[in-house]
């Protein structure tokens, strides 16, 4: 089943959905932020950070977003679209098949990870 299309009821376009994950923002100026992630929407992704990291971010501000997937990580070229004292928004920069791809695979990493130690090998 599909989502509705339209705004959600904070006013959003799209649903968020809880997503925890490490995250490693390189900057233009090519400063590095680490950051973990709060939430996912198909608008973006929110960002808790360290507020000292992030008092040069602006919304504007373009970066590339490592997603750290364990000894990997998969990058896509984001915009920060706002900022907050324990975050920033951040909106994907046509590389949609990339943030798709990363969130994928870290679901199915958890899974794995949960059915292992379910059945304890």
């Amino acid at each position: 089943m599909f989502p509705p299309v339209g705004k959600s009821d904070e006013g959003r376009r799209h649903p968020r959905h809880p997503f925890a994950c490490e995250f490693s923002l390189e900057l233009e100026n090519g400063r590095f932020v680490h950051a973990f992630s709060r939430d996912v929407s198909l608008g973006g992704i929110f960002l808790e950070t360290d507020p000292d990291q992030t008092r040069e971010l602006r919304p504007g501000v373009k970066a590339l977003a490592n997603m750290v997937l364990g000894d990997e990580s998969l990058g896509f070229h984001c915009t920060v679209t706002r900022t907050s004292r324990d975050g920033i928004g951040i909106t994907v920069n046509k590389d949609w098949g990339a943030l798709g791809q990363a969130v994928t695979l870290h679901i199915f990493k958890q899974m794995s990870a949960r059915l292992t130690a379910v059945r304890g090998v």
